[in-house]
């Protein structure tokens, strides 16, 4: 079904009518709920204050009652010297007078407090001397023979140890009477004090009031009940005083364990002794029937301050959200309202508005399927749909001049791409003609290693012709081990991306089609054709090149031994000539021997330095670190190399600030990169001139300059400084005297330190070479 603009617009515009109605409703619902919430935990809290502060009233006129009672001049008249008025003198007459007055007005409080069960005098003993009790509403006074001993009852015990004043407070339970719960249940707190004989100090009896706490309690929750709600008052322990469940109440009395934190066991800290939080709270976050909770701890004993009721409320969070039902029925309503309203506008509004897009919808149609339309467009209008129009009729002109455009670049474009065919496929023949004779072999494999391109230089090099090795793997090609470890760099490059041979050039093995193999240079380069992944490598075969670098290491060895040997003989003997053993030599032999033992020194150096570049090529120059003072190695540096300085009349000068410095460094390497930097600064310096040593930190790094004030490195031979067998001028060199390999082997010896070597130099000023080694620290 193909739905009209119209239709589309009038059903977008109600589904966001309903769409923001009920999100608003939502929220106003939402809200509401949560405003309803807080006011009912308020209205809770009012409550449970109101609970509190009645129970208090009762705490307090219970106290004052009791205290009343035992300051009344019948208790007292009835005491003498701690002892009863008829023990002490026979005055049984007066006794039984102070009784009556005493029962008379135990009695009036009984009829004037409802909530009072009895009222009792016992002696220090615990024996009843009066006891006034309440059947419904009748005062009964318990005869004599009745009287029980309560001595064995905890309120006893503690009554009569109090201070004269204080007040005990019992423990809220199910009244006993010879030691049972009495049937039915009376729910009691006791109030007592001591009665003391003023005159001698002594506690003589006590008063004891019965309240009928239960009724008082029954009181507070018909005063704070609703429908809704559950109230539960427990005492210090958690045991029930008050349940919705009757069988649960006084559990502690029954032999049965009910008590409040097993029921919310959230609320089992508020139990904890010495545990100051006097309120819980709790509001659930649905209304899946869970309870608005609010617990307050009500203090209500100044005598034993840590003694407390608990007053609970619950409400069901169900019952309060059902107060917004109405409110969310209104939602609703309006909002379906709202939405049938504006459908009906969207309808006419939309009918309207979409009536110049469908005269240019079939206006476009008609030309797409090529046929003659009979509307005209709607390019009088003044909004943007005339704009459009207008727009549109441009638009057909523009088209139909490009039509005419795009005929004539249709012809000219079918020139172009005859004339690039044929670019392209002297291009393909170029590249075909010097991928086919290049000197080096091109070999192309994917991903998998499968052999695609194989050009005639690598047919040369393996011995294969092309066919033999297209579509083969390239392992073919490879000896032991590489055959093996190929499928695996593969498999871990494709996994990874970690790149370990492609991009850099490195000598390996490779076989021949009969078996033999050869050394070979290989680097590998990564293309991309069609989406498709290659791998292109190039090959040259360097078996003569390997040949020579053998003979020359053969030939670098064997010249040096069997020099070296014959040269240290022809130094010492002519050391001996010099030195006068045979006697004193004419003045033209003895030049003639300092030239000998020059030219001999000057060829025990190159044989040096090239047994040297020979040792570090082939990686077998031995170095032995070890914890170097550097100021006492730089001063024999120069100790050691002042004579060849005085060869050419300059001094080598030590220059430092620093003390206790030290390198981890083979000292003998670092004599040889010393003596090549001090030789040079001497060769080319300024007769008369000095050369300065110093030494300096930066940072954690010491740096050694050697500095000369001699003629400086031309600009254009600087580049190529380190480079073997290189000096700046060859003539002067043979002058000065030399190899150009002192440098080359220095930058090796400096870096096997893990150190940097450099330089700078002025024409006709002088040259600084420095390195930088890391500084040694315990």
């Amino acid at each position: 079904m193909r739905l009209t603009l119209v239709y589309k617009l009038s059903l977008s515009a109600t589904l966001l009518v309903l769409l923001s109605s009920t999100i608003v409703g939502y929220l106003f619902y939402t809200k509401t709920t949560s405003l309803l919430v807080e006011h009912t935990q308020q209205d809770i809290i009012v409550d449970i204050r109101k609970a509190g502060s009645h129970f208090q009233n009762l705490i307090n006129i219970l106290r004052d009652d009791v205290l009343f009672l035992a300051n009344t001049a019948p208790v007292q008249g009835m005491w003498r010297g701690g002892q009863l008025r008829s023990q002490n003198n026979g005055n049984v007459l007066g006794y039984a007078q102070s009784i009556k007055r005493l029962q008379a007005i135990f009695s009036t409080m009984l009829a004037s407090k409802q909530a009072y069960l009895k009222i009792r005098f016992l002696d220090k003993a615990g024996e009843e001397l009066i006891s006034i009790g309440r059947d419904e509403n009748k005062i009964i006074i318990v005869e004599d023979n009745q009287l029980q001993n309560k001595a064995h009852r905890k309120y006893v015990k503690n009554t009569i140890l109090l201070a004269n004043g204080s007040v005990f407070l019992s423990e809220i339970n199910l009244n006993r009477e010879h030691g049972l719960v009495s049937v039915p249940h009376q729910e009691v707190l006791r109030s007592a004090t001591p009665v003391y004989d003023h005159k001698n100090k002594y506690v003589v009896g006590i008063i004891v009031i019965t309240a009928d706490i239960g009724r008082e309690l029954k009181k507070i929750q018909k005063n704070i009940q609703v429908s809704s709600r559950n109230i539960y008052i427990t005492n210090d322990r958690g045991g029930y005083l008050i349940h919705p469940d009757v069988s649960k109440r006084y559990g502690f009395d029954l032999e049965k364990r009910y008590r409040i934190q097993e029921d919310f066991p959230s609320l089992a800290p508020l139990f904890i002794p010495g545990n100051m939080q006097t309120s819980f709270i709790q509001t659930p976050k649905s209304d899946n029937d869970k309870n608005v909770v609010n617990v307050n701890k009500i203090y209500f004993d100044t005598a034993q301050p840590d003694r407390f009721i608990i007053v609970g409320i619950t409400e069901l969070l169900s019952s309060i959200a059902r107060k917004q039902s109405r409110v969310l029925n209104d939602v609703v309503l309006l909002a379906l309202a709202l939405a049938l309203a504006v459908a009906f506008l969207a309808v006419f509004l939309s009918y309207r508005l979409t009536l110049p897009i469908r005269q240019m919808t079939q206006v476009m149609d008609d030309y797409t399927n090529e046929r003659q339309s009979n509307i005209n467009m709607p390019v009088e209008q003044n909004d943007e749909i005339g704009v459009l129009a207008r727009s549109y009729d441009a638009l057909m002109g523009q088209v139909k001049e490009a039509q005419l455009t795009q005929v004539e670049m249709t012809r000219n474009l079918e020139s172009m791409v005859t004339d690039r065919t044929h670019e392209l496929m002297v291009s393909e023949i170029r590249q075909r003609s010097i991928v086919e004779n290049i000197v080096d072999g091109l070999v192309t494999i994917t991903k998998l290693g499968i052999i695609e391109s194989f050009n005639p230089a690598a047919e040369k090099i393996f011995g294969y012709c092309q066919e033999e090795v297209l579509g083969e793997n390239i392992k073919m090609l490879m000896p032991e081990p590489y055959r093996k470890e190929h499928d695996g760099y593969l498999s871990d490059y494709h996994k990874t991306g970690i790149k370990k041979i492609i991009g850099i050039g490195q000598e390996l093995e490779a076989q021949r089609k009969d078996g033999s193999i050869f050394p070979m240079e290989l680097a590998i380069s990564e293309v991309y054709v069609s989406d498709h992944k290659l791998f292109t490598g190039i090959i040259r075969d360097i078996t003569e090149r390997k040949q020579i670098e053998k003979m020359k290491d053969e030939f670098i060895s064997t010249v040096s031994h069997e020099l070296r040997t014959p040269l240290t003989s022809i130094r010492g003997s002519l050391g001996l000539l010099s030195s006068g053993v045979v006697g004193k030599l004419p003045t033209s032999a003895a030049n003639m021997l300092d030239i000998a033992v020059n030219n001999t020194e000057r060829l025990l150096f190159l044989i040096n330095d090239i047994l040297d570049i020979q040792k570090i090529e082939s990686g077998q120059l031995d170095f032995n670190f070890e914890k170097l003072d550097v100021i006492e190695f730089l001063t024999n540096a120069v100790k050691d190399n002042a004579a060849y300085g005085k060869q050419y009349s300059v001094e080598f000068l030590l220059q430092y600030d620093l003390h206790d410095i030290f390198v981890y460094a083979d000292k003998e390497r670092l004599m040889q990169v010393m003596a090549n930097l001090l030789s040079n600064a001497a060769k080319f310096s300024l007769k008369n001139s000095s050369v300065d040593v110093t030494v300096s930190r930066i940072e954690d790094v010491l740096r050694i300059s050697v500095s000369d004030q001699g003629i400086g490195i031309p600009e254009e031979f600087q580049p190529k400084l380190f480079d073997k067998f290189t000096q700046s001028d060859s003539s002067d060199s043979r002058q000065k005297g030399g190899t150009g390999l002192g440098l080359s082997i220095t930058k090796f010896i400096v870096e096997r330190h893990d150190g940097n070597i450099g330089y700078t130099s002025k024409q006709g000023v002088g040259t600084r070479f420095y390195f930088d080694l890391n500084e040694f620290r315990d």
